[in-house]
Formats: C-alpha cells, sequence, structure tokens
C-alpha cells in the first residue's frame, strides 16, 4: 500500500529545488547542474501529485519546468543518458508517451541491461495501447533484476497481463509469487494486488479475503485500511469501521485509516467518536485529508443545529487549503444555513472560480 507524501516532504523538495534552480543560474551551461534541477522538479512534481489539493494546480508546472531543463541539458550533452532520462520522465509525466517512448528507445541502445529502463519503457508502451510490447518489456525488466528483483517489478508482468484482458492469467501469475517470496511483508504485497484485481472484477469476497491475508502478515501497511474502504463501499460500515480501528491500532498516526474511521463512525451516528477521530486525522494529515475531516465535522455540527460552529471549522479549513472549492461550497451552505446570504453567495462565486480552473471549458 502506498504512502502519500505529507506538506513536510513538499516544503523540503521545495527548497532543494529552489537550492538547484540557484546553481543552474550560477552556471548556465553547466548540462550536469541542469539534469539536477530537472531530476529534483520531478521529484517535487510527484510530492506534489500526492499531497493533494494543495499541488494539483502545480504538478504540470512542475513537469514543464523539468522538460524545458531536461531538454537543454540534452541539447548541451545530446550522447548524455541521463539528460534524456530526465526528459522521457517529464514527457512522461505531461502524457506525452510517443515523445518519451523514443527519447526511452534512445537509452536503451546504449543501456541494453538496465532493468529500471525495461520497467520504465513498459509504463510508456501500455500508455500507447502497445500491451504486447509492454508485456515483453515488462518480462524482459524481471529477467534483467534477476532472482533478488523487488517484488514489485516481479508483478509487473502480471499487471501487463491484466491490461491485455488476460484477467486469469494475471491472477495466476500474483498466486505464484505470492507462494514464492519468503519475508512476510514482501508476500503481503502480491496479495494486495491480488485483491486490487479481484475488486475491478467484482470478486469482492475473495479480495476481501486476500486484504484479510496480507493484513495479518504486514499490520499496519494500508491493508486494513483497503479492506475498511471496500467494506464500505459495498455497505458493510461497521466492518469497515472494524478494519480502520485495526490499522490504526497498528499505525496510530494513519492520517487516511483516522479520516475513514472517522466517516464511518459519523455514518453510524457515532458522532462524538467520530469528532475524536477526525480531530486526530487533522492533527497527523496532509492537506488533502485535513480538509477531508473539516468537512465530515462541519457537516456534523450542521445536523446538530450548531452552523456557527460549521462555519468556524471551515473558515479554519479554507486558510489552510484556500484553493481547494469543495470546502467553500461547504462553508457558502454553512452560511447560507445560518442566515449569512451575502457571505455565502460571495464564497459560492470564490468556489465556482476554483471550479472553473480546474476544469477548463
Amino acid at each position: 500500500m502506498s504512502q502519500e507524501a505529507d506538506d513536510g516532504d513538499v516544503e523540503q523538495l521545495i527548497t532543494r529545488a529552489a537550492e538547484l534552480e540557484r546553481a543552474v543560474e550560477a552556471a548556465p551551461d553547466d548540462a550536469v547542474a541542469r539534469i539536477g534541477l530537472a531530476n529534483g522538479l520531478l521529484e517535487l512534481a510527484a510530492a506534489l501529485a500526492d499531497a493533494g489539493s494543495e499541488g494539483e494546480g502545480s504538478v504540470d508546472g512542475q513537469l514543464v519546468r523539468a522538460a524545458v531543463h531536461a531538454a537543454r541539458a540534452v541539447g548541451m550533452s545530446p550522447d548524455s543518458p541521463d539528460a534524456r532520462l530526465a526528459l522521457a520522465a517529464s514527457l512522461g509525466g505531461l502524457h506525452l508517451h510517443r515523445d518519451e517512448l523514443a527519447e526511452l528507445a534512445w537509452i536503451a541502445e546504449r543501456r541494453p541491461d538496465d532493468p529500471e529502463l525495461a520497467m520504465v519503457m513498459e509504463h510508456a508502451l501500455s500508455h500507447l495501447g502497445r500491451g504486447d510490447e509492454a508485456l515483453a518489456a515488462a518480462r524482459r525488466a524481471v529477467e534483467l533484476a534477476g532472482p533478488e528483483a523487488d517484488v514489485l517489478v516481479r508483478a509487473q508482468p502480471a499487471f501487463a497481463l491484466a491490461r491485455l484482458g488476460r484477467v486469469e492469467e494475471a491472477l495466476a501469475e500474483l498466486e505464484a509469487l505470492a507462494a514464492s517470496v519468503g519475508a512476510p511483508d514482501e508476500r503481503a504485497v502480491p496479495l494486495g494486488l491480488l485483491a486490487d484485481l479481484l475488486e475491478d472484477g467484482g470478486r469482492h469476497d475473495e479480495a476481501l479475503a486476500r486484504l484479510a491475508e496480507a493484513a495479518e502478515l504486514a499490520p499496519g501497511d494500508g491493508y486494513d485500511w483497503a479492506r475498511g474502504n471496500l467494506l464500505r463501499e459495498l455497505g458493510r460500515t461497521e466492518e469497515a469501521v472494524a478494519c480502520f480501528a485495526a490499522e490504526i491500532d497498528a499505525d496510530p498516526d494513519d492520517a487516511y485509516a483516522l479520516r475513514d474511521w472517522g466517516l464511518g463512525l459519523a455514518e453510524l451516528g457515532r458522532t462524538d467518536d467520530a469528532e475524536t477521530a477526525l480531530v486526530r486525522a487533522a492533527r497527523v494529515a496532509p492537506l488533502e485529508v485535513a480538509g477531508d475531516a473539516a468537512l465530515a465535522r462541519a457537516a456534523i455540527r450542521m445536523a446538530a443545529g450548531r452552523g456557527t460552529e460549521a462555519v468556524a471549522l471551515l473558515r479554519d479549513a479554507i486558510e489552510r487549503d484556500p484553493i481547494r472549492s469543495q470546502l467553500r461550497h461547504a462553508l457558502a451552505e454553512a452560511l447560507e444555513g445560518v442566515g449569512r446570504s451575502e457571505e455565502a453567495a460571495w464564497e459560492l462565486r470564490q468556489a465556482d472560480r476554483l471550479d472553473a480552473i480546474a476544469e477548463p471549458e
């Protein structure tokens, strides 16, 4: 299960990118400095994407900047695989996969035995709908990585098979991978991936069983959280809440489990317990989760006729995350509920502007 970046990670990467940019300004003709800056911007873009609403508007901007600096590095040093790899990563992030693949093919001629490069080519080929070639690249990556390959690398052929519609073969490969891995936390990974494929195919009970196995092998790695989310989608909220609680027992600072635990408790009418969970989530969370927690806490207060408290909660959340339109829509509703119509109309206009920026016509 993936762990998303927190606000501290983003701030550190912003600082690092600024340092790298100063190095480029000091030596504008240094290809190595530009490659370093491009890679720093790529890391920042990934962290911004993981951080949720704070970074959504900035991700493409960082990718474009990375592409510009990588392209200049290629111009200065056209035989540098590192420069071309940074350019390929930037182009891939911007969904320019044909251009990405062209750069990767150039590198592959010079690094034919690089398993990481084979993995990146698999992703690019998949995006272009060239499934058979993607499967071959995935198998090549496993072969090159050897018997000590990371479990996620070894799982890539199964994903390629699934994208080709060969789901039963993909499930069989993941079953075999789970049986072959020794360490419990690593064995949990293919079980979690199996659960994803089973869930996609509507085989919910089998998916839940696999997630339960994975959670037992690797408590606190997000499998109980994933199981809780599936149970909640199926309307089995009591069971979902128990799964979220199990995840929190193993990892008390899991903001996503705390948030969803609180939401589940609220659905069950246990508003005091929900409030406690949501406050905890907001304290340890990235902005996305803190905003979700504020929305849920505000809804509890509005349902209880405590609209003024809901307004205060939402204003505080907006101060932390001013570009999330959902918070402003909720604030407009809360303000309308306490008779402050002019303020509500203003917030609604701000929310509509943010929506228009996020989804231009």
